[in-house]
């Protein structure tokens, strides 16, 4: 098979990419999205990707205001990407900033987007979110809630695939060049496909599989992330059922959290989704910990602090059952995803920085126009998302 574009990494970042490319396709360019689909047991997987949720926050305030940026064009979309799929996806219940340092920041930086918030006092924050212990917050009630990050997944290969991009389900274990101006890219079940362009979405898994010359890989920093899903009765999602996204920042972030409001998981029950900042993060400096890391969807440290937390915002309620989900977040030393050339016709786009879910289709949308076009023409600094490389670590000699 051959390809003018060949995205390497189906996931989140990867299907927004192929949505794009095929969107605006005057050329008529042949588009190939090559990756595995999530497994529905674990214990024996090795290929994971950070869409395996239902709950994914989003907003436009964030970091900073590049981020703020990415996320509100994303979320200008998300309409549209629904309306044409026929896959609803974009829950705006909108997002509750709690801490009082955290707040003040947040209202600036709300302010600098002209996005809306309101300050709540603790009487307002009551009659509006009853089922809270804290008593003053910042509400932004447009452009703010969850996104389920599996069907956005699911549209944009939907729609993708109906203007001609091949999926292709497999993994891709080496990238060569050929002597004839195209890359051979060799899958793990032994598949042959010829591309002349490739753009790697490969995500953590960017560094352990033989993708770019020259002995190579990104400059990320892999660490782990840990969330609670708390069982609900139908009575509490009832009375629950104003309850924006909430991120909790005290002055002291070690007692951080994010949590998501009642969301259907596919085993049909109703779950309240909870997940730490940075203080829980671990680094992972291997393939091997990262799979493990994976599977183990079993109680921590971390998790037994996560339930302590929440239970301080939380008013008290009952819950059926509680049990636990695994996920990573991919760091670069610059804070912004990288996106960016490696050679004239190699890409990559990784590094979403905790930041990367919500702004999937505009961070699809600039490395679609990246890889047409082997170079900048989207209209942010291109120097943000310039690639840091470092030597490649063999596995064994860590």
């Amino acid at each position: 098979m051959e390809f003018d574009i060949c995205i390497v990494g189906a996931g989140t970042w990867g299907s927004a990419v192929a949505y794009h490319l095929t969107s605006e396709n005057p050329n008529k360019l042949r588009v190939c999205l090559i990756g595995p689909e999530e497994p529905q047991d674990r214990s024996n997987a090795t290929i994971f990707g950070s869409y395996f949720d239902e709950g994914r926050m989003t907003k436009v305030a964030d970091q900073n205001m590049i981020w703020g940026h990415l996320a509100k064009r994303s979320l200008e979309r998300h309409r549209e990407v629904e309306q044409k799929s026929g896959i609803s996806f974009y829950e705006e219940v909108g997002c509750l900033f709690l801490g009082d340092k955290y707040v003040k920041k947040q209202a600036d930086l709300h302010a600098d987007l002209y996005a809306p918030a309101t300050k709540l006092d603790s009487q307002e924050m009551n009659d509006k979110f009853p089922f809270l212990a804290s008593s003053t917050g910042l509400y932004s009630n447009t452009n703010a809630g969850y996104i389920n990050i599996r069907k956005q997944r699911l549209a944009h290969q939907k729609l993708a695939k109906l203007r001609g991009c091949i999926i292709i389900t497999d993994v891709v274990d080496d990238i060569q060049d050929c002597s004839n101006h195209l890359h051979l890219l060799t899958t793990c079940t032994g598949m042959h496909i010829h591309s002349r362009k490739v753009l790697l979405t490969t995500g953590a898994f960017t560094g352990f599989r033989n993708l770019i010359p020259g002995n190579v890989v990104p400059d990320m920093e892999i660490t782990t992330e840990r969330v609670i899903l708390c069982e609900l009765s139908e009575d509490v999602v009832c009375r629950m059922k104003s309850m924006p996204s909430i991120l909790y920042k005290p002055d002291d972030l070690s007692n951080s959290c994010y949590i998501l409001p009642p969301i259907k998981y596919p085993d049909g029950k109703y779950y309240l989704k909870v997940g730490h900042g940075v203080w829980g993060n671990i680094p992972l400096k291997t393939n091997r910990a990262i799979v493990q890391h994976f599977r183990n969807q079993e109680s921590s440290w971390i998790t037994s602090k996560l339930y302590k937390i929440m239970k301080n915002v939380m008013a008290d309620f009952t819950m059926l059952s509680v049990k636990y989900d695994t996920c990573v977040t991919s760091k670069t030393p610059t804070g912004y995803l990288y996106c960016d050339m490696i050679t004239e016709t190699l890409g990559i786009l990784v590094g979403g920085n905790g930041y990367g879910a919500k702004s999937a289709d505009e961070i699809g949308k600039m490395g679609a126009m990246m890889i047409t076009n082997c170079g900048w023409e989207y209209d942010l600094p291109q120097k943000e998302f310039k690639i840091k490389l470092k030597p490649l670590i063999i596995e064994s000699q860590l």
